[in-house]
This record gives structure tokens, C-alpha cells and sequence, in this order.
């Protein structure tokens, strides 16, 4: 009976062990359930704030996309009006060219009529104190007279069409004409530059944009090829029984 009692103890005290064994490995797993539970709830954390970035970025991409459709449209509207521009001013010089040279050959006409006449009042001036009075003009003489005096007042007129035509309502001199030529090629110029700084501006900020996102995009596959780091290991210690 005695011995029967020892080995009934000496089971009892073994199960109590393995009992206490137990509850200590019960107590370790759940300690790591609670580090694998707030594991999990911080990698949804950061998943939540990756799904909050990804949206804002999305939405910077497709504003700086606008922006981009937007500039483009305004350089296409620049380009046309450059274009516009440069034909009208090919055609303005060419017109002023032309009504130039009619111009200049108008005044070296009216030059000629006007020192013709001119010499044929003084010729008839000379006819009329020495040979005729003054109502027995000769009339070849007066005929050409009459007819420089017309060619005068028609080269003068011709002279005012000219002018009229190149201003309206306004009477320039060639050094005005000149200045109009020079003004109109500075706002050619001037139109160009304009354009040319809008192109750069643009091209800029596309680039500036462009470079924004792929940071952007490598930091973010960067940081999802990252492993989250591993929870803290603590120590458990182990009680040792006695035989």
C-alpha cells in the first residue's frame, strides 16, 4: 500500500509539473497572439494611411494632368495666333513695300511734273512780256501747260491715295513709316519671345511634375517592399522543479 501511495505521488507530482509546464506554454502563446493581434492592427493602420496616400495622389496627378491639357491649349492658342500674326504681318509689309515704291515713284513724278510746269509758266511768262499780251498766249504752249498742270494735280492725287492707303485718316512721312515698320516687327518679336516663355514655362512645370510622381511612386514601392519589422521578443522565464 505504501508503495502504491508513493507512486500515486509521484504521478500527482509529475501531472502538477506538466500542468505547470502547460499553463506557462498557454501563457506564451498568448502573448504572442496579443504581439501578432497589434502587429496586425498596425499593418492595417499603414495600409489605411497607403490607401489615403495613393487617393491624394491620385487626385495631385489628375489636377497636374488638367494643368498639362490646360497649357498645351494655350500654346496651341498662342501658336495660332503667332501664326496669324506673322501671316498678317508678311502681308502689312509686303502692302507697305508696294505702297512704298508707289509712293516714292508718285513723288519723283510729281518732281518732274512740278519743275515742268514750273518751267513752262516761265517760258510763257517770257512769251507774253516780249511777243503777246496776256490773252494771246500761244496755245501749244498753253495746251502743255494745261496738261502738266493736270499730270501735277493727278500725281498729287495718286500721292493722297497712297498715304490714305497706308494710314487711314492720317498723313505719314517715310520717317513715320519707317518707325510703323519697326514697331510692328518688335511686336512680332516681342509676340515670339512671349510665346517661346510660355513654352519653356510649360515644359517646366511638366518636367517638375513628372519628377514629383516617380519620387513619389519610388517611395511608395520602396516603402511596400519593406518588411514591417518584427514585434519585440520578450522573455519568458522558465521555472525548474525538482525531482
Amino acid at each position: 500500500m505504501e508503495q502504491d501511495l508513493e507512486r500515486a505521488e509521484e504521478r500527482a507530482e509529475q501531472s502538477d509539473c506538466k500542468i505547470v509546464e502547460l499553463e506557462e506554454e498557454l501563457r506564451v502563446v498568448g502573448n504572442n497572439l496579443k504581439s501578432l493581434e497589434v502587429s496586425e492592427e498596425k499593418a492595417n493602420q499603414r495600409e489605411e494611411e497607403y490607401k489615403n496616400q495613393i487617393k491624394t495622389l491620385t487626385t495631385r496627378l489628375k489636377e497636374a494632368t488638367q494643368r498639362e491639357e490646360t497649357y498645351e491649349g494655350q500654346v496651341k492658342i498662342l501658336s495660332a495666333q503667332l501664326k496669324e500674326a506673322m501671316a498678317s504681318r508678311e502681308h502689312v509689309e509686303d502692302k507697305i513695300h508696294s505702297l512704298s515704291q508707289k509712293l516714292t515713284q508718285a513723288e519723283a513724278r510729281a518732281e518732274f511734273a512740278e519743275r515742268s510746269v514750273q518751267k513752262l509758266q516761265k517760258e510763257v511768262d517770257r512769251l507774253e512780256d516780249i511777243t503777246w499780251g496776256p490773252c494771246s498766249l500761244p496755245i501749244p504752249a498753253l495746251d502743255d501747260l494745261i496738261n502738266e498742270i493736270e499730270k501735277y494735280n493727278d500725281i498729287g492725287d495718286n500721292i493722297d491715295d497712297a498715304v490714305v492707303e497706308l494710314i487711314p485718316g492720317v498723313q505719314p512721312t517715310p520717317k513715320q513709316l519707317e518707325n510703323a515698320v519697326k514697331n510692328r516687327a518688335q511686336q512680332q518679336e516681342a509676340a515670339r519671345r512671349e510665346k517661346e516663355r510660355m513654352e519653356e514655362a510649360a515644359r517646366r512645370e511638366k518636367e517638375r511634375q513628372e519628377e514629383e510622381a516617380r519620387r513619389e511612386r519610388e517611395r511608395q514601392e520602396e516603402e511596400a517592399r519593406r518588411p514591417p519589422p518584427p514585434p519585440p521578443a520578450e522573455s519568458v522565464p522558465v521555472e525548474t522543479t525538482e525531482p
